[in-house]
């Protein structure tokens, strides 16, 4: 239910325009970011359920879900470190290889990582959202 990798790397990263740093803010600013609307997911995920990998990197904006709703579109648990975000309608979601990508929240122009893909119940079905680990929970681990 830990749905998180922390990587140690050798060498420091050289920074460049496709490869950046981001924020990541305390619990409760982080809480107040998540309520504030819609995070954007990356990935290079299947673009349907089962299909195949995308070729290019797909970008999305979902909208946080309120946890009441988010229980009750699932019998499966959601733990207090996870959240959910997505369309009442489906449509538009992550989906299989898109998991431990970035769920991002922008204000006033900074970017903070509030989230990481974690799982679904297939991919932008109708009342189903994608479950993401809050990075918010990890702090201390981190």
């Amino acid at each position: 239910h830990n749905d998180i990798a922390l990587l140690e790397l050798d060498q420091p990263l050289s920074f460049n325009s496709y490869v950046t740093p981001i924020c990541i803010g305390n619990r409760e600013f982080t809480n107040a970011l998540l309520k504030h609307g819609m995070g954007t997911v990356s990935g290079w995920g299947s673009m349907l359920f089962r299909g195949r990998p995308a070729t290019v990197l797909q970008i999305l904006k979902v909208p946080f879900v309120d946890r009441p709703t988010c229980l009750k579109s699932t019998s499966t648990t959601i733990l207090q470190n996870m959240f959910c975000a997505g369309f009442p309608a489906g449509g538009s979601d992550t989906c299989g290889g898109d998991s431990g990508g970035p769920y991002t929240t922008e204000i006033e122009g900074t970017w903070f990582l509030t989230g990481i893909t974690s799982w679904g119940e297939e991919c932008a079905k109708p009342g189903k959202y994608g479950i993401y680990t809050r990075v918010s929970k990890y702090l201390k681990w981190i």
